[in-house]
């Protein structure tokens, strides 16, 4: 037994909690291979399920709340996840109603490669498959060999992307579309 805290705190939850210190990746050995946990929203950032995978996750496990707003991270999200980083990954979310949300249900399971292997509909049900974890140790893709091949880990430049975080971090995150308050966001619905 082990216990994992979600990073990205989400819709107004972050107005309950306290940000964890906590800053270990949740990966934990297991009978079946290494599995990493994500939560939910955490799928938003790839660097989430990235971490997981540097710390060896072979199989990353995502309880998910998905209201149908949501349908673009069970349909894109999770394949692009998993082949990025050659794992794969298990979404599991509800599929029933709460105070007026709809959740869409779509738990899937889908392999290091981002090919579907089991995907549910709206309605509960189990998912099992046959997977290999070990699959997801090999972060290449080789067509023919010497020839045709691609190695998205081995040609990563992380000092490259680390000038980003220290910006961030000696100014704080810059201003964004994304960040500026509503009201001052021009309203383009007058165009």
């Amino acid at each position: 037994m082990s216990t994992a805290r979600g990073t990205s705190p989400h819709l107004g939850a972050d107005r309950f909690v306290q940000p964890s210190s906590d800053r270990s990746t949740p990966v934990f050995d297991t009978s079946v291979g290494r599995i990493g946990l994500a939560i939910c929203y955490e799928i938003r950032f790839p660097e989430v399920i990235r971490c997981l995978a540097l710390a060896g996750a072979q199989i990353v496990l995502l309880p998910t709340n998905w209201p149908e707003e949501g349908r673009i991270l069970a349909d894109h999200f999770t394949r692009v996840r998993a082949a990025e980083n050659f794992v794969h990954l298990l979404a599991s979310n509800r599929p029933d109603w709460e105070r007026g949300t709809r959740f869409i249900g779509a738990s899937s399971i889908t392999g290091p490669y981002g090919t579907p292997v089991r995907r549910a509909d709206s309605e509960e049900a189990v998912l099992l498959a046959d997977i290999t974890p070990s699959q997801a140790l090999e972060k290449s893709i080789v067509v023919e060999p010497g020839e045709f091949e691609i190695h998205p880990w081995r040609d990563r430049r992380p000092l490259d992307y680390r000038p980003l975080g220290e910006e961030r971090l000696k100014t704080g995150t810059p201003e964004t579309p994304l960040t500026r308050r509503a009201k001052d966001v021009p309203d383009r619905s007058r165009r």
